[in-house]
């Protein structure tokens, strides 16, 4: 009778072992799928194989650029990183080593102000608050560089008309669900909070509608800081490797007193310039005159003189296609 039970002890132990090593396998392999996706879609690796290996080399890559021990493994400390709530954008566009911010290459005309317009608000955030939260971090780029900013809202009247308006607006933000025709679907809550396009592609910021957006609050995701981050993009700046640095990937949580930091604000006068008056007032103070010699061999600004192209104007197209890091779409004339 003792010999059976044990036996029969000796096979339970034998069957949940079985069972946890098949449980274990299954988180680890998605654990590892879930990795190579992060990793491809943010520019450590391009691949479109089905397997689960990962480099180590780009496991290094993604360590280093956030601050981590290069081990090369996706260990716990990496693995909770790429859990974190981030900017949908890609970290790296090209093999490179950098200690600093990068300009992605192109920017907007300084001589007159950018427009900007919302033409989808989200559906659990007060109109008005969202107004004032988006102009507010438009207003730290400002404060820092010689760029101005005019919020273009429709009148009742002109709310047929807003077709004809956009055509007339520099950078256009929404809040978006799902799949919202940019090739960049979100994710619902977590995960990807934003993205944003660059001068030359449009300046285009988006903002996933299934955030729980906030204010002044540690709870849910702060508008102002996303939104101050996803303009950075939209004005032709990259991610940054500083950590403490506005257009750092990833959403820190509520931060009292947010405002640009020492990276930002070298990156945003490399492209715009200091600020014109001496009103201002930054870490950078005594090296605003540097700065402001880069404006004069600045990339070429991405407006066009021929604004009322038909081709432009209507919003259907034949084909698209991404190569690289570079979508082009193509429409007959």
């Amino acid at each position: 009778m003792r010999f059976v039970v044990s036996f029969d002890l000796f096979l339970l132990i034998s069957f949940l072992l079985q069972h946890l090593h098949i449980c274990l396998t299954y988180v680890e392999n998605n654990r590892l799928f879930y990795a190579k996706e992060f990793l491809n879609r943010f520019g450590y690796i391009k691949t479109n194989d089905s397997s689960l290996d990962i480099s180590t080399s780009a496991v290094r890559a993604f360590q280093r650029f956030i601050g981590l021990n290069q081990t090369g493994i996706i260990d716990e400390l990496t693995w909770q990183k790429m859990r974190e709530p981030r900017c949908g954008n890609k970290d790296l566009r090209r093999i490179q080593r950098r200690k600093r911010y990068i300009l992605q290459g192109s920017r907007w005309p300084s001589n007159e102000p950018l427009t900007f317009r919302i033409v989808k608000y989200p559906t659990t955030f007060p109109q008005q608050f969202v107004d004032a939260e988006l102009t507010k971090a438009l207003k730290l780029w400002s404060s820092a560089s010689s760029l101005e900013f005019e919020h273009r809202k429709l009148k009742k009247q002109d709310e047929q008309k807003s077709n004809n308006l956009d055509h007339k607006t520099d950078i256009r933000i929404s809040f978006e669900i799902g799949d919202h025709g940019d090739t960049e679907p979100f994710d619902g809550p977590g995960n990807v909070l934003g993205h944003a396009f660059f001068p030359q592609y449009g300046g285009d910021a988006h903002f996933d509608n299934d955030e729980y957006w906030t204010m002044k609050s540690t709870d849910g995701v702060n508008l102002f800081q996303v939104a101050a981050h996803e303009f950075g993009h939209s004005l032709g700046l990259e991610h940054s490797n500083k950590p403490d640095a506005i257009m750092a990937p990833f959403f820190k949580g509520y931060t009292p007193n947010f405002t640009l930091q020492e990276d930002d604000i070298r990156a945003i006068q490399a492209l715009y310039g200091g600020k014109p008056s001496k009103s201002f007032s930054s870490p950078l103070s005594n090296s605003i005159e540097a700065y402001q010699a880069v404006s004069k061999q600045m990339a070429p600004s991405v407006k066009s003189s021929n604004k009322n192209s038909a081709i432009c104007h209507d919003p259907q197209f034949d084909a698209i296609i991404t190569i690289d890091d570079d979508t082009y779409i193509f429409k007959g004339i």
